[in-house]
């Protein structure tokens, strides 16, 4: 068996080029996403109006409530259509620059959390990068925590795993309070 001694030492370099291969792998996502990162840091911020199209824009209170009819006014649009979609509404904004009133329109899917990535962007600092979802299921909309370091409540009451909504609940994300509304009008 002269040649084990060889094969062991090939086995050996083999290995340490498949480390240093998974080792160079892994520094090179990291400064890709660095590098993602600090593009979007340094890219001047538009106004969000101009980042999104309008349909997946939040709506405030006063964007939906109809002009004070006056002489001049002309007569008072009917409401959108919009108006009988569920959506969120921010109840207290916390620490998030968000404004009291502002509605996020639901779709079947709709993820919260502080990364650009969400269809509900929260810059709240107790709010994770991929914090809860609301998806459709059988019907219903579902919220589920997805594993937020300070979890997500309905409520007032921290949630494990999948809860149907109702219209009115409260969901705290962060410090942010949304008020979930089955029917904009109501």
């Amino acid at each position: 068996m002269p040649y084990l001694g060889l094969i062991q030492l090939i086995g050996k370099y083999v290995f340490l080029a498949g480390l240093y291969l998974f080792i160079f792998w892994i520094f090179r996502e990291l400064f890709r996403s660095l590098k993602i990162e600090a593009g979007a840091a340094s890219t001047p911020t538009t106004p969000a109006r101009t980042q999104r199209p309008a349909a997946e824009m939040p709506r405030t209170q006063a964007d939906t409530q109809p002009a004070a009819a006056s002489s001049t006014a002309p007569a008072p649009r009917p409401a959108p259509a919009s108006r009988s979609k569920p959506c969120l509404v921010v109840r207290d904004p916390g620490g998030s620059g968000l404004t009291a009133g502002t509605e996020f329109p639901l779709s079947a899917a709709v993820t919260i959390g502080r990364s650009k990535e969400n269809s509900v962007r929260i810059s709240d600092r107790y709010v994770s990068t991929h914090h809860a979802m609301i998806f459709l299921k059988s019907g219903r909309r579902i919220l589920r925590d997805r594993d937020s370091t300070n979890g997500t409540m309905r409520n007032g009451k921290r949630i494990a795993g999948e809860v149907a909504l109702n219209n009115g609940d409260l969901v705290t994300v962060g410090t942010v309070v949304l008020e979930y509304r089955s029917n904009a009008g109501a």
